[in-house]
């Protein structure tokens, strides 16, 4: 492999230096920190260390991600929540929506893994209100997949989950901005 193949390669590598830079992002204040932490923890693992380290390592990382994200909806005026929902759920800022199928009515909650990998779901007064993927490779048809589902897909720059690897997708319901509390529909 010659030099200039070698860079080319350590530049396009995710989570490498360059990628990192030319992400051209650079929060200022307590996200700016909460982010350089979490890239330090994760590329600070060696194999070496013991279990009980790693796992410490583990929670201060999560710690951090959970202030970010619950940050992230604060800002919008959602509230960071543990109970999923699906996709229709979103589109229609219901609470559930259910499905009814041959053994009686199901919670609809499937969202393909290409599109919600590292998913953090967000609501309004009970209401589904906004769910955040960070993706390690955006797929190709996410806006037409996003359309189909009554959504529109945001790319955001920051993803708190692995900072320099994944993406951030901000999904919301495509008519959010007709009205309402923090978009919902009235």
């Amino acid at each position: 492999m010659s030099q200039k193949e070698r860079a080319q390669c350590e530049v396009s590598a995710p989570g490498s230096k360059a990628n990192l830079e030319r992400a051209n992002y650079n929060p200022a204040g307590a996200e700016g920190k909460a982010l350089a932490r979490i890239a330090e923890l994760l590329h600070g693992a060696s194999a070496a260390e013991k279990f009980l380290a790693q796992h410490v390592r583990w929670q201060e990382i999560r710690a951090l991600q959970r202030r970010l994200a619950e940050e992230f909806g604060a800002r919008r005026g959602w509230r960071l929540t543990r109970s999923d929902f699906g996709p229709r759920t979103l589109a229609l800022q219901r609470q559930r929506v259910y499905l009814r199928t041959g053994i009686g009515l199901l919670p609809e909650w499937h969202w393909p893994h290409s599109c919600s990998d590292h998913a953090f779901y967000y609501r309004v007064v009970g209401r589904a209100a906004g769910m955040v993927a960070h993706l390690y490779d955006v797929p190709s048809d996410l806006d037409e997949w996003a359309t189909e589902q009554g959504l529109r897909a945001s790319i955001l720059a920051g993803s708190w989950w692995y900072p320099g690897w994944t993406v951030m997708v901000l999904y919301e319901a495509a008519e959010a901005a007709i009205g309402g509390p923090a978009g919902l529909r009235p």
